[in-house]
């Protein structure tokens, strides 16, 4: 059984690959949670959307940012690593 939030988090990959999103984050160490075909990660790598995981973004105030996302290439790795930098980026 697939839990609801599974669920919809498959649907709001689909929403977002509609609207041309090329990043998404998230606070939590993933994006989907007990999805046996990793649906959520699948449609968004074939649209080649970024997913940026465990941004831990609990601390952060609410306003314009510049987000930083620079991979660090390791070698035989299933996944990308990277440092994140986030400055604040007042709207005129």
């Amino acid at each position: 059984m697939i839990p609801i939030l599974s669920t919809f988090f498959a649907a709001g990959a689909a929403f977002l690959v509609e609207e041309g999103v090329f990043c998404v984050g998230i606070d939590s160490l993933g994006i989907e949670r007990n999805q046996q075909d990793h649906a959520t990660h699948k449609l968004l790598f074939e649209n080649n959307v970024w997913v940026l995981e465990g941004l831990r973004l609990r601390m952060v105030l609410e306003g314009s940012y510049l987000l930083v996302a620079a991979p660090l290439m390791l070698p035989e790795r299933e996944h990308r690593l990277c440092g994140r930098f986030l400055w604040n980026f007042p709207r005129n």
